[in-house]
């Protein structure tokens, strides 16, 4: 389930949220939510690492600070308190000018695109040769499908987003756009296969650990959750399976979950 901003983690923005500024060339921004006190930092993980302002698009605006306070003292509450916190609220700032780039170190993500291919062998049972009788078991010919990856790469991580490891397996409940190629993949046409990490080191009086994280989502134009059918009435294509249930009639097979993509 998305929550606020299509976070994963639950989460509730409270009443006066957003804040907006612009000045001479610059941007801030702020927003204000509310969550479960165990999940503040799952929270924040989101939030962190530079993403972009999300009430804007195309406004460069990244994420710059944050802070968590209890939710008692943000209402102001100040009568028997104690540390037994139930929820917390995260107050986190945007900001943009002429400096963001080199502040934020540097590169923050790239995007491309790049080649990939499927092989699948068709049923030998739908083939005969012209000449002569049908063909046998292993004769039938194999059909390649190419296609493409969407590769997106995330540098300066300060940690590894839980999501990256989630997400393994899953294909996009909804619809997933490039930031900056132009193209939006629609639902479960994105395959989110296992990132690659490596962390990279900073030197310099205070060394910073950093990660590296590369997402490779193959795109299926069909769908992930419909497969090659070489006996389909009308001439083999994509199809959806069904599978029976233990208490007997059939659904349609879902191999690949559906979920958010957001969080890494």
């Amino acid at each position: 389930m998305a929550y606020a901003y299509g976070l994963t983690t639950e989460c509730y923005e409270l009443d006066g949220s957003p804040q907006e500024e612009y000045n001479e060339g610059s941007f801030k921004g702020t927003i204000r939510l509310r969550c479960a006190w165990a999940d503040r930092h799952a929270l924040a993980g989101e939030l962190a690492d530079y993403t972009l302002w999300p009430l804007a698009a195309g406004l460069a605006a990244r994420s710059r600070s944050m802070s968590i306070l209890p939710f008692t003292q943000v209402q102001g509450a100040t009568a028997g308190l104690s540390a037994d916190y139930e929820q917390a609220v995260l107050t986190v700032g945007y900001a943009f000018d002429k400096d963001t780039p080199s502040e934020s170190g540097g590169e923050l993500f790239a995007e491309s695109l790049e080649p990939t291919a499927q092989n699948l062998t068709q049923d030998w049972q739908s083939f005969k040769w012209k000449n002569g009788p049908q063909i046998e078991p292993g004769e039938a010919p194999s059909k390649l499908f190419k296609g493409i990856d969407y590769v997106l790469t995330k540098y300066n991580l300060a940690a590894i987003p839980a999501a990256a490891l989630t997400l393994m397996g899953c294909c996009n409940l909804s619809a997933v756009t490039a930031s900056t190629l132009g193209l939006t993949f629609a639902a479960q046409t994105l395959l989110f296969n296992p990132p690659s990490l490596q962390r990279r080191v900073s030197a310099g009086s205070s060394p910073s650990l950093k990660w590296t994280a590369t997402y490779r989502m193959t795109y299926n134009p069909v769908g992930w959750n419909t497969f090659w059918n070489a006996r389909k009435t009308g001439g083999p294509g994509w199809d959806t399976l069904q599978i029976k249930m233990p208490g007997g009639g059939y659904v349609d097979f879902v191999q690949y979950p559906p979920a958010a993509f957001t969080g890494f």
